[in-house]
Order: C-alpha cells, then sequence, then structure tokens
C-alpha cells in the first residue's frame, strides 16, 4: 500500500515528492524542494532518488533514512545523473552523462555514502592529449600510471585538478592500461592512441 512518486517540470523548473500509505488513494507532499527523475527505496525507510535544484541544472543524489519524510543531498556529480538501481540492500550503482558511474555503498543506517569516485577519460581513442575529469571529492592525492599492454610503465604522474590534460603525444599508436590510484579507490582504464 505504501509507494512514492516524484518529478518535475523541466520548462518551468522546481517539482515535488510524494507518498502514499492507502495504494495510491491518497498522496502526501514529502518534499518540493527536489525535482527527482528516479527514485529507489533499499528497505521501508532507506531511498534514494536522482534528484535536481529549481532550474533542473544541478543533478543530485538525494537520500532518505526515514521513509522519505526528510531529504538530504548524499551527493553532487559534476554530470547528469540518469538512472539509479540497487542490486542489493547494501550496494548501490547511478549512471549518467560522460559514461560516470557512481558506486553507491551502505546498510539499513545513515553510514551509506558515494566510495567512488567519477572517472572519465576522453577522447578514446586519443591522438595528442588526453582529458581526465575525476570527480575527487575527498580531495586525497590521486596518482596516474600508463601502462603498454606489456606491463611496462611510461609514465606516471600526480593529478590535482578536478579536470586535467595530459599530453601524450608522445606515446605510440597501441593500447595503453591507466591506473588511478588513490589511498582508498584503484580504477584501471584501457587507452587507444591513434593517430
Amino acid at each position: 500500500d505504501t509507494g512514492f512518486v516524484g518529478g518535475g517540470d523541466y520548462t518551468l523548473g522546481g517539482g515535488s515528492i510524494f507518498k502514499t500509505t492507502n495504494g495510491g488513494n491518497s498522496w502526501q507532499c514529502l518534499s518540493d524542494e527536489y525535482g527527482t527523475s528516479k527514485m529507489l527505496f533499499t528497505t521501508s525507510e532507506i531511498g534514494y532518488a536522482i534528484g535536481t535544484n529549481l532550474n533542473w541544472n544541478v543533478k543530485r543524489i538525494i537520500k532518505t533514512t526515514d521513509s522519505g519524510a526528510s531529504w538530504s543531498i548524499e551527493n553532487t556529480p559534476y554530470v547528469s545523473m540518469s538512472d539509479i538501481s540497487f542490486p542489493s540492500a547494501n550496494i548501490g550503482y547511478a549512471v549518467g552523462d560522460s559514461g560516470t558511474i557512481l558506486k553507491i555503498t551502505g546498510s539499513a543506517s545513515v553510514s551509506g555514502n558515494i566510495v567512488e569516485e567519477c572517472i572519465n577519460i576522453y577522447p578514446n581513442p586519443a591522438s595528442g592529449f588526453i582529458i581526465l575529469n575525476i570527480n575527487n571529492t575527498k580531495n586525497e592525492d590521486i596518482k596516474l600510471y600508463i601502462y603498454t599492454v606489456t606491463g611496462i610503465l611510461v609514465r606516471s604522474e600526480m593529478l590535482i585538478q578536478y579536470q586535467q590534460q595530459i599530453n601524450v603525444d608522445d606515446l605510440s599508436n597501441g593500447i595503453y592500461m591507466i591506473k588511478i590510484k588513490s589511498k582508498d579507490l584503484t580504477v584501471n582504464k584501457k587507452l587507444i592512441i591513434q593517430r
């Protein structure tokens, strides 16, 4: 009998989250602060949604821990998010523009949070440079390593900005592996150099 619905007006901005406890016969407005495009509950108390501000230009992942009575910002990705899914109650994923994938971990408590950073590399295939978009919300030191397919290290450098251009003009055509490593995160990506 309990259900939730959210939405908003993309042309005028704004939106609301509603809840029913009687199978949809009546609805109560829980929040008019966020417009939402996707919403998912992992328990009867804990739910996540892709939300926006009133102008629909700041995408957020919002969370409730009290059955939708209140919502708070869990993460503000730098790209538009489009969907959210939880294969299990403790692990979920949000996906968005530019191949962004966020991993969400948590349990039936307030401790769940976004633990993986957004990392995108483009263009790929590349010729003279690559741009790395890294949503480093923890402000940790991040190191970049580039390896040949045979495992030879050809480049290593420290990354400090959210977006950084890396010159790869000195790399020969071929396939490389990029490792991006911080204190709590290691991500491997394939890079193709093609001129």
